[in-house]
């Protein structure tokens, strides 16, 4: 089973049932604020449901694919092809933000006082309130798929085993990764980053500076990684889901379905989406 539009969820990780999306475009990331799931993907389609299983389609006025969204309090923001940003309060009522630029924008964080998004070539946007947009060196011309922030500190992951940090969003730094293998996701939680990639790659930090690898058992693009209910969970290509509790040892679950690129978690609630 499968194909481009799917949703599961899971209260624990570990068993997961389908949840009716209403589109066949794939969906290529999700986020939870405020009571609401938010998922996005092709032709700027946008998902929202207040508890995974119910979902209601969303009108954008962006016709590019979006690949990532994060939320704070305040907003969401999704971001996508040729520098499409999008953002909403409520998410029902869309507002499209021209940036000027034409790369391909795949992964976004919130942190207390900006909103970062990265992508291709190694780039790297900060905005303080979702309006004007910076451009900052990375230090790498790689492209950058994910990016979180925790502990005072930023890491942004890519192509080639590419990782970045930073203390502001504004001066990077490159850091070893131990792998050659894209990253492309990273996640922060329970003091510490966990990172996930192609062949299986698992590779862990509490610092963001130096980087320990994870055997995980499987050999599949780990496409994304999330943290609710004290567990973290992998999702990626096949159908696979992997999660753990600390980020070093991992256990895989059946998911009845192929590719995986999304994952979120409200806390009680996990939703993937491929």
């Amino acid at each position: 089973m499968g194909g481009a539009g799917r949703i599961i969820i899971s209260s624990d990780g570990s068993t997961w049932v389908d949840s009716a999306s209403k589109t066949s475009r794939h969906l290529w990331g999700v986020a939870y604020r405020a009571n609401q799931f938010v998922a996005v993907g092709g032709a700027g389609t946008i998902l929202t449901s207040p508890n995974g299983s119910t979902w209601n389609g969303q009108i954008t006025k962006a016709g590019d694919t979006l690949y990532a969204a994060a939320g704070s309090s305040n907003e969401v923001v999704a971001v996508g092809n040729s520098g499409a940003i999008v953002s909403s309060t409520d998410g029902a009522q869309w507002t499209r933000h021209v940036r000027g630029i034409n790369s391909n924008l795949l992964g976004i964080t919130v942190t207390t006082n900006q909103v970062l998004a990265a992508g291709n070539f190694g780039l790297i946007l900060s905005s303080p309130q979702n309006v004007e947009w910076t451009n900052h060196p990375s230090e790498t011309t790689n492209k950058l798929w994910g990016i979180a922030n925790g502990a005072n500190q930023v890491v942004a992951v890519g192509s080639r085993g590419t990782i970045v940090t930073s203390p502001d969003g504004d001066h990077w730094t490159v850091r070893p990764s131990g792998t050659t293998n894209d990253i492309l996701a990273v996640a922060y939680a329970q003091n510490q980053f966990a990172a996930v990639g192609g062949s299986g790659t698992v590779v862990t930090s509490t610092s963001g500076t130096s980087w320990t690898h994870r055997i995980v058992g499987t050999g599949a693009t780990l496409w994304s990684i999330a943290f609710g209910n004290n567990l973290f969970v992998a999702a990626g290509t096949n159908g696979t889901i992997l999660s753990s509790p600390d980020a070093i040892n991992w256990t895989q679950r059946a998911s009845g379905t192929n590719v995986l690129y999304g994952v979120t978690s409200s806390g009680g609630q996990f939703v993937e989406v491929g």
